[in-house]
């Protein structure tokens, strides 16, 4: 049983719930987003660029080199520093300087972004970004390698020989 006192507050709620004429409801492509049909908030390119910078190793391995070039400032205390936001104070702990905080901050908000682009954006742009890296690519290589080398070892050649330098071994 209500107290008589929150009557007036019920009656405001529940009179707000039967006006649904300001309600927004969802149409059917805000529920379906088709993977091959690029969404109109972001671009194929965004999406591709996104998975990309998230899903391969190359971004990740330039990033790790970049670190390597800034100078150390041994006074430096990264949790003490301003510009750190709140609740990434984790992201920012092995910071040595404030120039590194800084472009860590620039590399947190293009990650932020990256992530509603991978979450929002095109299916199929994600995906080839995140598939199109050299470390993808680079093992293929060494298959070729293997195969060549076994058919050397083997004695066998790559390639079948054509009928027409069968005849002139022959004579």
């Amino acid at each position: 049983m209500i107290e008589p006192h929150l009557k007036p507050i019920q009656q405001k709620i529940l009179g707000s719930l039967d006006d649904t004429s300001d309600i927004e409801i969802a149409s059917y492509n805000d529920v379906y987003k088709s993977p091959l049909v690029a969404p109109e908030e972001y671009s194929f390119k965004e999406s591709y660029m996104a998975g990309y910078r998230q899903l391969s190793g190359g971004p990740s391995l330039m990033r790790m080199i970049d670190n390597s070039s800034f100078t150390e400032d041994p006074e430096y205390d990264p949790l003490a520093d301003k510009q750190v936001p709140e609740g990434y104070e984790w992201r920012f702990l092995n910071s040595s300087s404030a120039e590194e905080t800084s472009v860590r901050l620039e590399r947190l908000e293009q990650d932020l972004l990256d992530m509603d682009i991978i979450q929002n954006g095109n299916l199929l742009g994600v995906g080839l970004g995140g598939l199109t890296s050299p470390l993808t690519f680079a093992p293929l290589g060494a298959f070729k390698i293997l195969r060549r080398s076994r058919s050397a070892k083997s004695g066998h050649q790559s390639k079948p020989e054509s009928p027409s330098t069968l005849k002139e071994s022959k004579l």
